[in-house]
């Protein structure tokens, strides 16, 4: 995904949008759908990015396995400057600061951020909904569609002598 900067020259800013689908080898089970859309702004020699993510995330619920899909959003910035610039007073705010060099001072690839945006934000565990029962571990029935009245209160028997001191009042 990359982003011509050179579509700035004579305007203060533009937008696009993009629409693509993070490979599969990178999410592993996971189809995340992704929608960019993205503002540049110029500011002399430096260009401010900010960009908007928002993800369709398709895969199984942690819970009851159903197919289901999450959505996610999430954005970061970026300031490129182009070389021959004000260097020393670059860095600084909340965005990432990126230099450009001479052969990319018009084309710059934004895609590796808009992945790294998208992945440390995709949840540990993919819910159908928040309040999801999930499957009976005893029977495997989908507690959210009825409740199978097998008794889920099985105690490790390694932990009995434990239950008998907690019970008995002693510390």
């Amino acid at each position: 995904m990359e982003v011509n900067l050179g579509q700035i020259d004579g305007r203060e800013s533009f937008s696009f949008e993009d629409l693509f689908e993070l490979p599969e080898h990178e999410v592993g089970p996971l189809k995340c759908e992704i929608r960019v859309q993205a503002d540049v702004t110029s500011m002399g020699s430096r260009y401010l990015l900010d960009a908007e993510v928002e993800c369709d995330i398709h895969g199984e619920c942690s819970r009851c396995l159903k197919d289901c899909v999450t959505k996610l959003s999430t954005g970061f910035d970026i300031i490129f400057q182009r070389s021959g610039g004000d260097e020393a007073s670059g860095a600084g705010g909340e965005g990432d600061y990126v230099l450009l060099s001479s052969e990319e001072e018009y084309c710059c690839d934004i895609f590796p951020r808009v992945k790294e945006s998208v992945l440390l934000n995709i949840p540990m565990k993919i819910l159908c909904r928040k309040e999801c029962k999930g499957l009976c571990p005893v029977c495997g029935n989908d507690l959210n569609i009825e409740e199978c009245g097998c008794e889920r209160e099985q105690t490790d028997p390694r932990w009995v002598a434990l239950d008998k001191l907690k019970n008995s009042g002693k510390r």
